[in-house]
């Protein structure tokens, strides 16, 4: 198969075909739908980080790769005999009619709450049970914690199994730091785990009620503290100090003096 400057869907697949054939990639061929886990997580973050950094040359390549998943995947299935990719495209395109009833049905949307309040009220219908414990299953448990907690979250709302206002939020999470000293003081580290959980549990909780993307808002801290420990390092070596591991109070004045830089003030 010789390389060309253009290719399309049909030829694609037909790479991956061969690369699964007898006289195709030993690799290829050995991959299940549980080997691929790993790679299909990597690169949905890896075309996340893409789009964070605007970088439209990296997204391009990271989609193709996580496109590759996709199709490997379902190149797996239908080895299996349990679905094709056609399979997959006919499933996609009758969900999308379905549930764009303002587009393809009679409903109605100016905007898009409206077109997102129709969507979900078309998947309402399409729900075989109104079970709380089957909507929580539909939630993956791969999900990142926080977005799988705001999300489990979101269903109990729904169920009026919540809090009503952030204030009642702040108490709970101020009994969950309690029972977390407590199982600190007991020294047991399974409690002291639980207990941390349920404290994680109830901050995704309250950035629910405060309209905040728990994940969203914890990567952009983890993010600004690697920059400004970065930066110190760089302020440290710069005033002629060693690299490696760091002083403690050195390294903390150092810090200040970075969060009062990035605040535009004199040190």
């Amino acid at each position: 198969m010789k390389l060309k400057d253009k290719y399309d869907f049909n030829e694609l697949l037909e790479i991956i075909r061969h690369l699964r054939s007898p006289d195709g990639c030993p690799w290829d061929r050995e991959q299940t739908h549980e080997s691929m886990r790993g790679n299909l997580l990597e690169e949905s973050y890896e075309v996340v980080d893409a789009i964070d950094e605007q970088n439209s040359t990296n997204l391009k390549e990271e989609l193709g790769d996580l496109l590759l998943q996709v199709l490997l995947l379902s190149e797996i299935a239908a080895a299996n005999q349990q679905f094709t990719l056609d399979d997959v495209i006919t499933e996609l395109s009758q969900k999308l009619i379905r549930r764009h009833t303002h587009v393809f049905g009679t409903s109605r949307a100016e905007n898009s709450s409206q077109a997102l309040a129709n969507w979900q009220k078309q998947k309402a219908k399409e729900r075989k049970s109104k079970l709380i414990a089957e909507r929580f299953s539909t939630v993956p448990r791969a999900m990142p914690g926080l977005k799988r907690g705001q999300k489990v979250q979101d269903i109990a709302a729904e169920y009026n199994f919540d809090w009503t206002e952030p204030e009642a939020v702040f108490a709970k999470l101020d009994e969950e730091i309690s029972e977390l000293k407590e199982a600190l003081a007991s020294g047991k580290q399974a409690a002291i785990t639980e207990e941390a959980g349920d404290c994680l549990l109830v901050m995704a909780n309250l950035c629910r009620h405060l309209q905040v993307d728990a994940e969203l808002a914890l990567k952009q801290s983890v993010d600004k503290f690697t920059r400004r420990v970065s930066q110190m390092e760089k302020l440290m070596l710069e005033d002629g100090l060693p690299a490696g591991p760091f002083d403690s109070d050195l390294s903390n004045e150092y810090y200040e003096r970075m969060k009062i830089l990035e605040k535009g003030e004199r040190i």
